[in-house]
Formats: C-alpha cells, structure tokens, sequence
C-alpha cells in the first residue's frame, strides 16, 4: 500500500491495498483540486476575498469520510486521485463552506 510519511497529524489511512509484484509499474491519475480565498460579504453589501484555511476528507468504501489533509492555507491547491472528497474551508469572519467534490 502506498503511504505518506507526512500525513497530517489525525489523518486516517483510506487507502485501497494494492498487491504488487516486486519491479511492477503503477500509474495514477491525479486531479487538481485548487482552493481559493473565501468570499466574504461585508456589512454594505460587497464581497471581499479573505485568506482563509482548508480540510479534505475523503469518502471510503463504508461511505464515511476521513481527514486525509489537515489545515492548509486558501489559494492553493492539492493532487488527488479519483474519488469522492468533502473539502471544508474556513476563515475570519465568514461561514464555513463545505463542498463535496468528485473525480473524474
């Protein structure tokens, strides 16, 4: 199985096990997930881009969702294989927002 030594602290392996010969090639799609600032309304009615944080979970084959990247700064983004993935982002002053997105 194939593991990353820097998972976030509370990051549960969802991993599916993936027997291989020794010398065998593996090839992995990856998709993009980028995450920007958080939009946040302001008392008079225009909207301001903040910096905020974000979480992603990813649903397993029971249907739950476990953390598998803790906090990470907004405008950025991440590479995941396919699957389904909850991503919660949060800042000052704003709601949190939580999307559920899947690849392909």
């Amino acid at each position: 199985m194939l593991a990353c030594p820097l998972a976030p602290e509370g990051a549960q392996d969802v991993g599916t096990p993936l027997p291989l010969p020794p010398n065998a090639r593996l090839s992995v799609h990856m998709n993009r997930l980028e995450v920007d600032h958080i939009a946040v309304t302001r008392p008079d009615g225009t909207t301001q881009m903040v910096a905020g944080t974000f979480a992603v979970e990813r649903k397993n084959n029971t249907g739950a969702f476990a953390k598998i990247l803790g906090t990470e700064p907004t405008h950025t983004g991440v590479d995941l294989p396919d699957g389904t993935y909850r991503v919660t982002s949060m800042a000052p002053n704003a709601p949190t927002q939580v999307t559920t997105v899947t690849f392909p």
